[in-house]
């Protein structure tokens, strides 16, 4: 009959084996910590879309900014740069997303005030509305109103025929 080696010893040498790997790593990179709490700057964060989403509700006060391209539907007339193309606009409508999204909660409306007066090619920079399933002539600015949060900004994806929007739901 054959004899069965120790399992105890096995174990043994596979532990020695681990412990020896780990001091290697240690030894060759001594600064090395594991992160595990991991920040990330707001203003490194890609637009998400489905971020500040709900589910459609009837009515909802919105405000927004539009952002126009030379090769848009219907460009609006205070396009504020006759060369920006459709990719252009939309990195300026995330980066505006993103002003709006990494300002303090108690800021927001200051900061809404002033990117809307920066940056909105519409010919009524500071409005808010009430929409509805039924009332809103841009389509896209009605789907996106009626399905974000209070508080929240989000974008119409796609635009609409005149650029994308930058939505805030007020209420």
């Amino acid at each position: 009959m054959a004899k069965r080696k120790n399992p105890g010893v096995t174990g043994l040498v596979i532990g020695a084996i681990v412990v020896g790997i780990v001091v290697g790593i240690i030894i060759v990179n001594p600064g090395y910590s594991p992160s595990m709490n991991v920040e990330v700057d707001a203003k490194d964060m890609a637009y998400n879309h489905a971020e500040g989403a709900v589910a459609p509700v009837n009515r909802a006060k919105v405000s927004h900014i539009l952002i126009s391209y030379k090769t848009a539907k219907s460009p609006v007339p205070g396009l504020k740069d006759k060369n920006r193309t459709e990719e252009q606009a939309r990195k300026l409508a995330e980066e505006i997303w993103a002003k709006y999204r990494e300002a303090k909660e108690a800021d927001r409306d200051e900061v809404w005030k002033k990117l809307q007066a920066q940056y909105n090619e519409d010919k009524v920079p500071h409005s808010e509305y009430t929409i509805t399933p039924e009332v809103n002539p841009v389509p896209e600015v009605r789907e996106v109103g009626l399905t974000t949060a209070v508080g929240a900004a989000r974008i119409t994806m796609p635009p609409g025929k005149s650029g994308y929007h930058v939505v805030r739901r007020v209420e």
